[in-house]
Parts: structure tokens; C-alpha cells; sequence
């Protein structure tokens, strides 16, 4: 592994552990057995580690929204690939608990997140085109409807780990399986009958898969 990559690891386990506002670059290096300046050379603040690994939980869920983008789009899939997504916030926990004081203190971090909230509305927008076309759904794809649709996937997607947090102080096994059928769920009732009992197919299929995996 190479240092930056070395360096970024090491700054989530200790986030996540501890809080991003917690942990200096210093105990950071201590942690890695290298000095601050050689950290510093490769972040030279703080600030530059935590864009670092919000970077790379963009690159990883980008990679995940082209998955369900596919043509072969199924329900089982769209399950499976919710459930990396919520995997890949719960891998940058200290992003999503700090989400907030994270916003206010980097504008950078803030203005990326606001750009991209637009492009996944329009990711958002072509999944439901495409549900529509096959028949499966009525979803809205413009409008006050369509707006309040995303706003709900995007308040559910961004703060269930918060709720998490304090319902479920200690994890469950199936808590990710949880959240992932509570967020795919804001699309139920707008999904033709067809699509309900396709919805339900994939949900089951999607449940044997995580049974049959070994823990």
C-alpha cells in the first residue's frame, strides 16, 4: 500500500473511532510510525484528509449509481447495490455522523456536496424513466411530486445512520438489509402492481442472497 493510501486508512480508523474534530495530524502519524512532517508532506492540513476520504466515498458510490444504471436493472440489484451503498457509509461513518459540522466547517466539501446532490437527482430522474418505460411504475419525473420524492431519498439516504446510532447502539447483523428496505421502500407505492410483486421478488432474492453468504 502506498503512503498516502497508508495515511488515509489510518485517518478513517481513527475518525470513525474518535470524531474527526478528536484526532490531530500528529496522533495520526504516531499511529503510523512517521513523523508529522512526512504526513504533512503528503496532507499538509487536516482539512485535506478529510476531502481525501469524502473523495473517495464519492468515487465508490458513483461506481455503485452506474451499476444501477445498467440495462438489465432489476429489483434484486437495485437491492444489492443499495446495500453496498449504506456498506460504503457505514465503512465512513465519521462523515455521515459528523455530516453537519463537516458541512460547516469545509466549503469545499459543502460545494461538492451541493453539485452533486443535482447529478443524483438526474441519476435518480433516468432510474425512474426507466421503471416507468417497463411498465413497473407512476413515478413522477418532474414537478413538485418528483422533488419531494428525492428529498425524501436523499433525507432517509444521508441521516440513517444518526437514527441508527440511537435506536441501535449496538449493531445488528441485519441492520444495513434494514435501512436498505426502508429507503427502496419510498418507492412502493408508487410501483404498478407488477411492479409491487417484482419489488417483492427482488427483496426476497435479495434476502436468500445475504442468508446464504457466510458471516
Amino acid at each position: 500500500m502506498k503512503t498516502k493510501a497508508k495515511i488515509l486508512a489510518k485517518a478513517l480508523e481513527l475518525f470513525n473511532a474518535e470524531g474527526h474534530e478528536a484526532v490531530t495530524t500528529r496522533q495520526i502519524a504516531q499511529a503510523l510510525g512517521m513523523s508529522q512532517g512526512n504526513l504533512c508532506y503528503h496532507f499538509p492540513q487536516k482539512k485535506d484528509l478529510v476531502m481525501g476520504l469524502y473523495q473517495a466515498l464519492v468515487a465508490e458510490f458513483d461506481q455503485t449509481f452506474k451499476n444501477l444504471q445498467q440495462r438489465d436493472y432489476s429489483f434484486e440489484e437495485a437491492f444489492v447495490q443499495t446495500h453496498q451503498m449504506l456498506g460504503i457509509q457505514s465503512r465512513y461513518q465519521f462523515l455521515m455522523h459528523d455530516f453537519v459540522r463537516i458541512m460547516q466547517t469545509y466549503p469545499e466539501i459543502n460545494s461538492h456536496f451541493r453539485a452533486l446532490q443535482a447529478l443524483r437527482h438526474q441519476q435518480l430522474q433516468l432510474l425512474f424513466k426507466q421503471l416507468n418505460a417497463r411498465g413497473m411504475a407512476h413515478l413522477p419525473l418532474e414537478g413538485p411530486a418528483f422533488q419531494r420524492l428525492v428529498e425524501q431519498y436523499f433525507i432517509v439516504g444521508n441521516a440513517w445512520m444518526g437514527e441508527a446510532a440511537i435506536l441501535n447502539p449496538q449493531p445488528k447483523p441485519d441492520l444495513l438489509q434494514h435501512y436498505c428496505a426502508v429507503l427502496l421502500g419510498l418507492l412502493y407505492p408508487w410501483l404498478s402492481p407488477a411492479g409491487q410483486a417484482a419489488f417483492d421478488q427482488g427483496f426476497n432474492a435479495f434476502q436468500k442472497s445475504l442468508s446464504s453468504k457466510p458471516s
